[in-house]
């Protein structure tokens, strides 16, 4: 950018006889300010262009880290959700598994008792089931139905 001339190098009221001199001067110094004028402007232009895509890709990135942290939410759910199930049919393996093993323990007379602790399990085990076709299910990458 070229170097500014101060306007105190030109007189406010010339005298006429000056004016002729003075006017190739004036004239440059008029086209030097409209050239710098044009290149600051062009630079200004440049750096509204550049502070626009900033703030585009601010937004994009704002935008983004709205849905990572839903995408979290959702998966901190789900997998709370499966952690119960998990403890839940954990606990039913245990308990099927001590009523095998105290069933081997138990005199043939005693098969009624378990026979009745394996219907119980069987009802929880059904209900267990239908509360787990009531969950919610992922559909796709960005919607959690419950």
């Amino acid at each position: 950018m070229p170097a500014f001339r101060s306007a105190k190098e030109f007189p406010r009221a010339p005298k006429a006889e000056a004016l002729e001199t003075l006017y190739p001067a004036l004239l440059q110094a008029l086209n030097e300010t409209n050239t710098a004028r044009g290149l600051w402007r062009s630079s200004m232009d440049d750096k509204k262009r550049i502070i626009l895509e900033v703030r585009a890709e601010i937004e994009r990135l704002e935008n983004d880290l709205v849905i990572e942290a839903q995408t979290r939410m959702q998966l901190h759910a789900m997998n709370e959700k499966l952690l119960a199930v998990l403890k839940e049919v954990d606990g039913f393996t245990e308990e099927i598994s001590n009523s095998v093993e105290s069933a081997h323990k138990t005199p043939r007379t005693g098969l009624s008792t378990w026979i009745e602790r394996l219907k119980s399990i069987k009802k929880r085990w059904r209900a267990f089931k239908q509360r787990q076709q009531s969950l919610p299910v992922v559909t796709d990458q960005n919607t959690f139905n419950g």
